[in-house]
This record gives C-alpha cells, structure tokens and sequence, in this order.
C-alpha cells in the first residue's frame, strides 16, 4: 500500500488486494494506531503488528519514500504468515522429543564418564599417597637424626634406626618406654616409674614440654639441652638439640620428636673456644714482646745514629783538616789517602741514614690522602736539573696520574726511582726519561688498578739479576760507575707493599729499565 496524510486522516494512494477501487478514495482517520498506515505517517518504521482497514491481525513492514510524502505499507494476515509454521510445529516438537531423549542418553553417558574418571582419580590418589607414605617411611627410617614418635602419654611407639643407635638398644627395649628412660638419664633410678622424673632433671623438663605439646599442639625447633646420661657405666653430660612437631596417626594425636648429638661439636667449640682465648693471650703477649722490640730498635736506632755519627764527623772532619794545613807537604798519593777516607766516611753516614729511614718505614702510620703523581714527578725532575743544571734530559709525565696513599711515602717512591732514572741516564748521549701509567682500555668496576711506570734509556742491568734488585745493600753497578748506598730500591719496595701494591722491573744492558708499581687504596686495603 501507498499512503499519505492529509490532515487527520490517511490517504490510500492505490487499489487493494482485498478491496477494489480504493486508490485515492479510501481514507482512515489518524486515531486509528493500530492501523499500521497510521503509525507509517506518524514516522515509525520497521517491522509492526497491527490490525488492516479490515480489522484483521496483520504483520506490516513500515518505510518512508525518500523526497515524497508517500510512505510504503507490505502487510501479510498473520494467519497467513503463521499458517506454515503451526503445519511444522508437530515436526518440530516431536524433533525436540528426540533431542530431549537423546541429551538425557549423552547426559547419562557423561555422568557415567565422570564417576569413571572420579574413580580413577580416587585411585591415582591413593596410589599416590602410597606411594608418599612408603617415601615417607624411608626417609624416617633412613634418616640420621635420631627419631622418636611419642604417643598421647609421651610412650615410644615408633623408632628409626638412628635412634637405636642413640639409645644403643633394640626396638623391642625401646618400645613402649619414654625418651629419657631409653637414653638412661642419670635421674631415673630415683623414681619408681624409671623415667627420671626426679627434680632438676633436664630430660624431666623434655618430658614434661613434650606433654604440654600434645595437649596444645604445639611445636619445638632447635632447642638444646645439656643431659646428664649414663654411658658406659658413667655419667656423661650430653648436649642435644630437640625438635618436636605434632602429628595425627589413627585419629589419635602424636608427636614426632628429633634428637641430634651435638656433643661432639659442642666439644670442638668449646676446644676451638680455648684455643682462641689462648691464642688471644699470646698474641697479646706476642705484641707486648714486639712493641718491647720496636723500643730497643728505636733505642739502637737513636745510638746508631749518635754513637757511628760522632766518630764518622770526627774522621772526616780530621782528614779535611789534614788536607787544608798539611795538603802541601804531602804527595799526591797521601792526599788522595785522604780524599778516599773523607768519602768513606760521607758513604758510610748515608748509608746509617738511609738503614734508619729504612727501619722507620714499617713503623710510621700512613696517611690517606689523594696524591697527585704527576705533580710530584715534575718537582722531582725540577729538582734534579737544580743539581745539575748543565745536563740536558728530555723528560715526558702523563698528565692525570693519581692514586691514594701517603703523601710523603709516595715522594720517596719517585724520588729514588726518577732519581734512578736520572742518575743512570748519566752517561747517556741523548737520555730521555718517561713517567706515565698503563691502564686498562675501558675501566671496569672490580678491575686491577692502574700500573704506573717510570722508564729510562740509561745503563739498564741484566735480567737475570732483576731479583736483587729490591734487596738491602744489593748494587748491580759499581760505585765507581754509579754512585749510592743500594738502599733505595728496597725502601721503594717497603713502601709499595705497605700501599697493597707491588713493583717490578724490566730492563736489558744499555738499553735503559723500566720500573712498574701500582697501588691500591688504603681504605681498600684495611678493609680488606
């Protein structure tokens, strides 16, 4: 149908299935809303259930003519529409009936299913709580602690092997009988139950935690007892620690108890505790011995100094005196005598004082402080061409080398080794003298420390002799050809292993040495 409205009523535009020659003349009033033309021009759209001009149940589907006042009604009788569905509805119940059947067949069938697998699982289980209790049962009996499990009145109803052995007797003298019996307690004589019931008795107080923890359930970890036992015939203190947990066997509460011997151990400690008090004793005693050493050592030290000096100046300053009011009279030959002694004895005042600061290097406290290396070098190296101005040595310092360490200690370090250096690059044509450091490519936290270097082209010594180096008195040159008291390299090294660190030298003959070194932080070190 094709409908518009005009006014309070609706227009039917064309003829109709059910009544002829209605085009243009058959109207209806707006009041009429079941009428599903009326509700098309009220603008409702889609699928509605309404009543015709008829007056007959219809299912309309409503839609508006785009750009017209038309709206198109399609409408079908529901009797119509319904007529096949009620012709199938017999077919489809009697379909539903045999889904209905068969679900209620597959519904049985899955039940069925799942009480056969319930029953299975119900078998794994107790297949698999067999399996635990038999685990169970040999990790109890294979253990190494000693077992017991008590009963409600703390009896022994069950022991492993280990327990046996503790008590050292059969199960059948075991079973049945209380903890403190089994193990003997010094006390149980004196009571007429056999189980040391007697006061003080720590096995007594065992006994009594463990009937207060099967009355309330509770539980002990750790706790260590001194027992009095009797052990071959003698009595014995026994140091235990006890473990309790409650359990549930029959329906019935028990408890499972663990005993360790820890007297051997507890020996040992005892032993290793008196050993340290001794070892205490001794060391004190030890430092009283060395702090008296270092004072006779200061006292030598102190009459080295004073008592060799005095005669050393006398001699020296007698032979210049010789030298000045009697140097013409004598020959060549006396006066370089005379030359010698002087020199000797300036070598050997050197050489008391370098043996004194020497000494004092493993006594003086260290200072920790952040040390600019390449500073103290340059001032080395200022000071020596202050000494000897007329020689020309081309000298190269990295910049940037820093460590920790005493300031001072760390100046004598590289004043005996650029001093080396300098002194061995003396009869060199060109000597050249390099101080710097050899570091890894990327630093890493925990890596070695940095090796600093000081490297000369002098004289050098032969490898093969480069362990004497760092030893007392030890020359690997003449005095004639280099001069010095052979003490500096092992104060150099005294130092270095005092900062943690070590040295070492490499060198070939005339073709110069190079000394390493590192250190490590002083804070590092005594936390170390």
């Amino acid at each position: 149908m094709l409908v518009k409205r005009e006014g309070q009523e609706i227009l039917f535009l064309n003829n109709l299935r059910f009544q002829p020659n209605a085009a243009l003349v058959l109207r209806s009033s707006l009041q009429n809303r079941d009428l599903p033309a009326t509700r098309a021009v009220l603008g409702e759209t889609g699928i509605v259930e309404g009543r015709d001009y008829r007056d007959v149940p219809v299912i309309a589907a409503l839609r508006g003519i785009p750009d017209s006042p038309w709206f198109l009604v399609a409408k079908v009788d529901q009797a119509e529409a319904y007529a096949p569905i009620r012709g199938q509805l017999w077919k489809v119940i009697a379909t539903v009936m045999i889904f209905v059947f068969g679900a209620g067949a597959g519904v049985g069938l899955v039940w069925r299913e799942q009480r056969v697998r319930f029953y299975r699982k119900q078998t794994e289980s107790a297949d698999a709580l067999l399996r635990e209790k038999q685990n169970l049962e040999a990790l109890f009996a294979s253990s190494p602690v000693a077992m017991f499990i008590l009963d409600e009145e703390a009896r022994i109803v069950r022991v492993n092997d280990a327990a046996l052995a503790l008590a050292d007797a059969t199960a059948t003298h075991v079973l049945g009988r209380t903890p403190g019996n089994v193990l003997n307690c010094v006390h149980s004589q004196q009571d007429p139950r056999g189980c040391g019931y007697a006061p003080g008795c720590r096995v007594c107080a065992t006994h009594g935690r463990i009937n207060e923890l099967l009355a309330q359930g509770g539980s002990l970890h750790g706790v260590e007892l001194v027992l009095e036992l009797v052990r071959d015939g003698l009595a014995e203190r026994v140091w235990m620690k006890i473990g309790a947990e409650p359990i549930q066997l029959d329906g019935r509460p028990h408890l499972i108890v663990a005993m360790d011997d820890t007297t051997e151990r507890k020996q040992a400690e005892e032993k290793i505790r008196l050993l340290n008090a001794s070892l205490e004793q001794r060391v004190e005693a030890r430092t009283a011995e060395l702090a008296a050493a270092n004072q006779e050592l200061e006292a030598f030290s102190y009459s080295v100094s004073h008592d060799l000096r005095a005669p050393l100046r006398s001699i020296d300053g007698f032979s210049r005196i010789l030298l000045e009011d009697y140097g013409p009279k004598l020959d060549g030959e006396a006066r370089d005598s005379f030359e010698r002694i002087r020199a000797a004895a300036q070598r050997m005042a050197g050489l008391i004082d370098d043996l004194i600061k020497l000494s004092r290097l493993t006594r003086t406290e260290l200072r920790h402080a952040r040390v600019d290396l390449s500073a103290v070098a340059r001032d080395v190296l200022t000071e020596l061409r202050g000494h000897e101005p007329g020689r020309s040595v081309e000298c190269h310092v990295a910049d940037g080398l820093v460590a920790e360490g005493d300031p001072g200690l760390l100046r004598d370090v590289l004043d005996n080794l650029v001093g080396n250096a300098w002194k061995f690059t003396g009869r060199c044509a060109s000597p050249r003298i390099e101080v710097g450091m050899v570091a890894p490519a990327q630093p890493l936290a925990g890596s070695p420390p940095p090796v600093f270097f000081v490297r000369d082209n002098g004289a050098g010594f032969d490898p093969a002799y480069a362990g004497k180096l760092f030893g007392a008195f030890q020359r690997l040159h003449t005095i004639k050809q280099f001069p010095g008291t052979g003490i500096g390299l092992a104060s150099v090294q005294r130092i270095i292993r005092r900062h943690g660190g070590r040295i070492w030298a490499e060198a070939k003959v005339d073709r110069g040495a190079t000394f390493f070194f590192t250190l490590q932080s002083l804070r590092t070190k005594e936390t170390s």
